[in-house]
């Protein structure tokens, strides 16, 4: 059925008889989707204008569009839509659209002044997750886009659980896990390492995979020594660089590493500059003969630098400018 009348501009804001509850979420929560789009299909002929007002209002879940957007086309009342929906509807036929070569790029490129539509997305959609493979995958862009385009890293803590969540029931996280890490945001290793203290299995199983660059991470968790766990990354989350390795490059990505250069300096590691620039001529010409050793040496002398600078900075700094034989030496021995 197609409806004509108009629900744009004053018309549509002045509806004040409705009830501004809005029923077709309930209905999909509590009878479940087939339920919700029976009830559409049913009511519209003797109910149309009140269903495509619940559909524009401002409390309505994405998850509900996207149940009743089969039907939305069935009745040709996509342009009865707001922004907000007309805008999240064509996400989903970029995302959905197998046609289309380049669905990063065509996602980007629409997608540039849609903040308040992705946000609308994850914010009301999240929940939902599971309702079938393309729903996720729409989750999986947005949250993508979300973090990398807009740096929105207000979502970081909600979708560690959505990974852990799919994760507990076999569902794909690969797409999420590279969304999460592309954030460059070493605080979401210290919420991860909570999972260690988890009751289930796989919690800790996919925790420890995800901070497998931690040393001893196995012996660690085989020991329920979380604290060491949180320590250690609280110690060093200023030094841990992002390798943009992932799960579809290899079985066994290492997401993050130590920069021991940055720990041997106790120097904030950056990922948009170069820590040589941010060094004076002599600790320059330190930092090329520290390339040069071999990685234990590395993270001896890496290991001893920061402790010693944390208890005692005037004792570090006659030490930094020590040659790299004598502060082997001496973080060998332990003798300073």
């Amino acid at each position: 059925m197609i409806l004509d009348y108009d629900l744009s501009g004053a018309l549509f804001m002045n509806i004040s008889h409705l009830s501004n509850e809005n029923s077709l979420d309930n209905i999909r929560l509590n009878d479940g989707s087939d339920r919700l789009k029976d009830y559409f299909n049913q009511n519209m002929s003797i109910n149309g204008l009140k269903l495509i007002y619940q559909l524009n209002d401002e409390s309505l879940h994405f998850a509900t569009l996207y149940v009743l957007l089969p039907e939305l086309k069935k009745h040709n009342l996509i342009n009865k839509l707001n922004n907000r929906n007309k805008d999240a509807i064509n996400i989903i036929n970029i995302i959905t659209n197998s046609k289309i070569t380049n669905t990063k790029k065509a996602l980007y490129d629409y997608t540039s002044q849609s903040y308040s539509t992705l946000k609308w997305i994850f914010d009301t959609g999240h929940q939902e997750d599971g309702i079938n493979d393309d729903y996720d995958e729409i989750m999986d862009r947005v949250c993508s886009i979300l973090i990398k385009y807009y740096k929105d890293k207000t979502i970081l803590n909600t979708v560690i659980k959505i990974i852990f969540n799919r994760n507990r029931n076999g569902y794909y996280t690969h797409d999420l896990i590279w969304a999460l890490f592309e954030s460059k945001d070493t605080e979401v290793l210290i919420q991860i390492a909570k999972y260690i203290q988890s009751d289930s299995k796989e919690d800790i199983k996919l925790a420890k995979k995800l901070l497998s660059f931690i040393p001893n991470i196995d012996e660690l968790v085989l020991r329920n020594q979380y604290q060491q766990i949180n320590t250690w990354l609280k110690d060093n989350k200023s030094f841990i660089s992002f390798t943009g390795e992932y799960f579809q490059q290899t079985n066994s990505p290492i997401p993050y590493e130590v920069s021991h250069e940055s720990k041997y300096f106790c120097t904030y590691y950056d990922n948009n500059s170069k820590l040589h620039n941010k060094l004076d001529n002599e600790k320059q010409k330190t930092l090329d003969s520290f390339s040069h050793l071999k990685v234990e040496y590395k993270e001896l002398l890496s290991d001893f630098s920061f402790r010693l600078y944390k208890s005692d900075k005037s004792k570090w700094n006659v030490w930094i400018k020590l040659p790299l034989v004598q502060q082997i030496y001496i973080a060998v021995k332990n003798i300073i």
